[in-house]
């Protein structure tokens, strides 16, 4: 006991969700309450989250309230704190109001310090690049630090902690854009400090908050960027609980999970738990992770059904029918469900009754399918989630998109290219550095760059859309032009010749394209002008009277509806050219 620390490992509490919702709005602080009492049930050193303890960067005030509230009950006492700070604390928390760890304040009693990073949802903004958990650690009730300043040069420092002969170096990083942080890993722009005294004997506990999983080239961090020095590492922000460390040859990682539902899939289904971790020297360094199950988390359940496999479509001849056997089959399964709810139920009073449930229903084209309103109704008050039960997906097919490689352009248009170069360079590099597949074949890449470099530049909005359409003709033309030499099966040949000859001209293809669709934009401007000064005077009021409408009906919008409407109208009248053109030929990319 005097050599060992014992460390209460959590995540993800996201308090304040579903704030605005009477039924589920304490789920997330009740369950805190939860863990702040195993904390003190099992006596820890500390505790240790790992970023998103709120939901929001500013969250409501009561939420505010509840969480001082509970870390005032629960953390602040007469116990010893039976550890000792051996780092430069101004090093540690050079960010914070009061750099210094709280429970060494004389103005204040801790008994339970918490220590955090900040996740994607209470990281810091604005001017003065604060949050909620600022506002958490200069009150004194936690212990905030990995706060990066410096995004051109990562340098972690850690916590080094020492209690008996068990040496601790505890680093942490907080959330960083995925994309970015990847970069600066890729670049070698994060270095993390050893203690320079009995270096191997430190145990080496990191804690991050980071996408794990892979979803793109560059929106996560891959455990092989870590040091290959760390012993464990806790990873924030993935919400599936897997407590368990998990080795991966190199060290072992904890994914404490999320403690409240934040959306309704398989990975929040797992039963969460949090982990009393035990660490200690004996000339070699030991630790074990024991799981505590959460018991006043609502429970969830989610299922996949497919209406494929229901029953046999051809039978049923009246649409009603398969309505109504596709209804009781779903409402079916709730109720199945909400049998194993209450079976399953924990014996903490807190626990709520009503479930969550998802039901995943795949569909195709031929399906009809049923309003959710009607379950929401049948289960109104046995359910969490009422509205939102059941959700329609379609049977995805099988097909091969030459679109263009997003991941690709991300990693050519990281921010530091954004600050250093001109829009058309970034996409005259993608199209010379992307694989052949996604290249384009009626559209040149001097003329895309031309247009872009209009559209930034200049502010022609049209530019592109001139550039495709101006292109679109030439290559027709030329097309054109070969008569009968022309078959379907040589088209594309042809299609990648007239490419050719465009490439071996690429200077005065560009200024072609150029004085084409400026001279378009003033011919367009010019014929607009001509009209409005042709207009009657009746005209001219009417539209004044329109323009005074439409200023009211903006006003009494919300703005957001405002702006997507904007951006939709905006989108339909750029599309006419392309849809032409999808028509023309399948399977080439332009």
């Amino acid at each position: 006991e005097e050599d060992t620390f014992k460390i209460l490992v959590a995540s993800d509490l996201h308090l304040g969700y579903e704030a605005k919702d009477a039924l589920r709005e304490n789920d997330s602080i009740n369950t805190f309450k939860e863990i702040l009492e195993i904390a003190v049930k099992h006596e820890v050193d500390f505790i240790l989250l790992g970023g998103d303890m709120f939901h929001e960067n500013k969250p409501p005030r009561w939420v505010e309230h509840e969480t001082l509230k509970l870390l005032r009950q629960h953390c602040l006492g007469d116990k010893p704190v039976r550890f000792e700070m051996l780092s430069d604390q101004s090093e540690n928390f050079g960010f914070c109001a009061f750099p210094n760890v709280n429970y060494e304040d004389a103005n204040l009693n801790v008994s339970y310090p918490v220590f955090t990073v900040h996740g994607n949802h209470d990281d810091p903004t604005g001017s003065e690049n604060l949050s909620v958990v600022d506002v958490l650690a200069t009150s004194g009730l936690v212990n905030y630090f990995g706060k990066v300043t410096n995004m051109t040069d990562v340098r972690l420092s850690p916590l080094l902690l020492r209690k008996g002969r068990t040496l601790l170096a505890l680093y942490g990083l907080g959330w960083i854009r995925d994309e970015r942080l990847h970069r600066l890993f890729r670049d070698g722009k994060v270095k993390m400090l050893r203690p320079r005294e009995q270096t191997e004997d430190w145990f080496n506990l990191m804690v991050l908050h980071q996408n794990r999983a892979k979803h793109g080239a560059t929106d996560y961090i891959p455990e092989t960027f870590l040091d290959d020095f760390l012993d464990l590492v806790v990873w924030g922000h993935e919400h599936e609980c897997r407590i368990e460390p998990e080795w991966n040859g190199r060290f072992h990682v904890t994914q404490p999970g999320s403690s409240v539902a934040t959306s309704l899939c398989p990975g929040e289904a797992v039963p969460k738990h949090v982990g009393i971790l035990e660490m200690h020297f004996d000339g070699k360094k030991r630790h074990k992770m024991t799981k505590v199950p959460l018991l006043t988390v609502r429970p969830f359940y989610i299922k996949d059904i497919s209406l494929y496999d229901l029953t046999d479509t051809s039978s049923r001849r009246v649409i009603t029918d398969l309505l109504k056997a596709e209804l009781d089959f779903c409402a079916a399964q709730v109720e199945e469900f909400l049998e194993k709810c209450a079976y399953e139920r924990s014996d903490d009073p807190r626990q709520p009754t009503e479930p969550l449930i998802r039901l995943r229903v795949e569909h195709g084209d031929d399906h009809e399918t049923f309003s959710s309103n009607l379950l929401a109704r049948m289960f109104q008050d046995r359910v969490a989630n009422p509205r939102d039960i059941v959700l329609f997906t379609k049977r995805r097919t099988e097909h091969t998109s030459a679109g263009v490689d997003v991941d690709h352009f991300r990693e050519i248009a990281h921010d530091d290219a954004l600050a250093t170069s001109r829009v058309e360079d970034l996409v005259r590099e993608y199209f010379e550095t992307v694989e052949e597949s996604r290249r384009m074949i009626v559209l040149t890449d001097v003329g895309m760059q031309q247009a872009v470099n209009l559209f930034v530049e200049k502010d022609c909005t049209d530019a592109i859309a001139e550039a495709v359409k101006i292109q679109e003709v030439r290559a027709t033309d030329r097309l054109a032009a070969l008569g009968d030499e022309l078959t379907e099966d040589k088209l594309e040949e042809a299609l990648f010749r007239l490419k050719d000859q465009f490439a071996g001209r690429a200077e005065a293809e560009a200024a072609e394209i150029r004085r084409r669709i400026e001279a378009g934009v003033v011919s367009q401007r010019g014929r607009a002008s001509s009209a409005a000064g042709n207009s009657s005077e009746d005209e001219i009021d009417e539209d004044m009277d329109d323009s005074r409408e439409q200023t009211t009906a903006r006003k009494t919008t919300r703005g957001r509806g405002a702006a997507a409407g904007r951006r939709g109208r905006g989108a339909r009248g750029a599309t006419p050219s392309t849809r032409a053109r999808g028509r023309q030929k399948k399977g080439l990319n332009l």
